[in-house]
């Protein structure tokens, strides 16, 4: 019995050494994860202001346009905050 206990002991010694071995290669990753994704949900943030901005200046029926930009910028605050989170890990 005090055999298995040392094995095992040593195995999770073992594993745990295997997994915080892993932490950085995982932590670099999420890190480019991160990068690639918010990259462009920057692009369609400022791209959706300028697309309200400019119709505000030409078009008559401003609340229904107003309302879509609004679902797509409330939409990349969520997904943003998804990302922040998924790097926090």
């Amino acid at each position: 019995m005090k055999k298995f206990h040392i094995e095992y002991s040593n195995n999770l010694d073992n594993n745990f050494l295997k997994t915080h071995a892993t932490l950085p290669t995982r932590d670099k990753y999420l890190a480019s994860v991160g990068h690639d994704l918010k990259n462009p949900l920057t692009a369609i943030s400022l791209s959706a202001g300028l697309i309200k901005r400019s119709y505000l200046k030409k078009s008559t029926d401003h609340e229904s346009f107003i309302n879509y930009i609004d679902v797509i910028e409330r939409n990349i605050g969520k997904m943003k905050r998804l990302v922040d989170d998924l790097l926090d890990v």
